[in-house]
């Protein structure tokens, strides 16, 4: 967690912010996660569509090419990471349908073995496996 809260960490995954542009600028991501960090706590899960937004939009951008301009393998793994932390709290979210639980915890669990958090991974996994539809 530590990692993903590290405002120089959530700089580099985000880019440079601009305003009225499709990202937040890392303090106010900052200040979003933390609230929601706050709230884990006191077992009030939620996130808001644009948080969730961001999480994917991340994801998304973690899974460019490392040749890209400007994506090097360490601003990917930090938006890997942003974005499982992001996915991992929207799991307690208990207005999001099962499927889209399941789909949540596994983009958040390929983050979070891309940034290396292998743990984390797997505590997710723990958080869903109710959710599985074996026959």
């Amino acid at each position: 967690m530590e990692r993903t809260l590290d405002p120089a960490v959530l700089a580099s995954a985000l880019g440079d912010y601009r305003p009225g542009g499709v990202l937040p600028s890392a303090q106010d991501l900052l200040a979003t996660m933390t609230e929601m960090e706050v709230a884990a706590f006191r077992d009030e899960r939620g996130i808001t569509d644009e948080v969730l937004g961001t999480a994917w939009y991340l994801h998304g951008l973690a899974a460019l090419d490392p040749e890209v301009p400007g994506f090097d393998a360490g601003r990917i793994r930090q938006a890997f990471a942003v974005s499982a932390h992001l996915l991992d709290l929207a799991l307690g979210d208990d207005r999001r349908s099962p499927a889209d639980r399941l789909q949540i915890a596994f983009a958040a669990q390929a983050g979070y073995r891309r940034s290396e958090q292998d743990p984390n991974a797997t505590a997710v996994y723990r958080q869903v496996r109710g959710l599985r539809l074996v026959p």
